[in-house]
C-alpha cells in the first residue's frame, strides 16, 4: 500500500504529543500497523522498548526526514552482548522504517518537526 494513496480520513494529524499517538489519533496506530513489523532478533532475544523518532514533516505530509532521538529497551533474560546489540539495531532500524512512512494532514506553509515514539511489545 503506498501512504500517499490515503483518503483524508486515514491521514495521521498534525500536533500528536508523544506517548498518546494511539490514544489521540486512530490514523497514526492504522498506518503504524501497515509498515512496522517486530524484528525477528528482537522476538527471540525478548527485547521490547520505546523508541523515539524524530520526524520533519513536509507541508505536502510527507516525512522528509527522520532522526533517532532515543531508545530504551529491556529484555526478559540477561543476553549476550551480541545477540542484544544486533536485536536493539534491528529495533530501532523498524521503528525508523515505519515512522518515515507515515503521511500526515498537508499543512499550510513550510515544514515541521514532530518528535513521535514507537513502542515493541511482545
Amino acid at each position: 500500500m503506498q501512504l500517499a494513496a490515503l483518503p483524508d480520513s486515514a491521514l495521521v494529524r498534525r500536533g500528536l504529543k508523544t506517548g498518546q499517538e494511539c490514544a489521540t489519533d486512530p490514523a497514526y496506530c492504522a498506518q503504524i500497523r501497515r509498515v512496522v513489523r517486530y524484528p525477528t532478533a528482537a522476538l527471540r532475544a525478548q527485547l521490547e522498548g520505546t523508541v523515539r523518532v524524530q520526524l520533519t514533516v513536509s507541508a505536502a505530509g510527507y516525512v522528509t526526514a527522520a532522526t533517532l532521538l532515543e531508545a530504551e529497551f529491556r529484555s526478559a533474560e540477561p543476553l549476550k552482548a551480541a545477540e542484544e546489540s544486533a536485536a536493539r539495531q534491528a529495533m530501532q532500524e523498524a521503528a525508523v522504517y515505519a515512522l518515515r512512512r507515515l503521511r500526515f494532514v498537508p499543512g499550510k506553509a513550510g515544514t515541521e518537526i514532530v518528535a513521535l515514539s514507537y513502542r515493541f511489545r511482545e
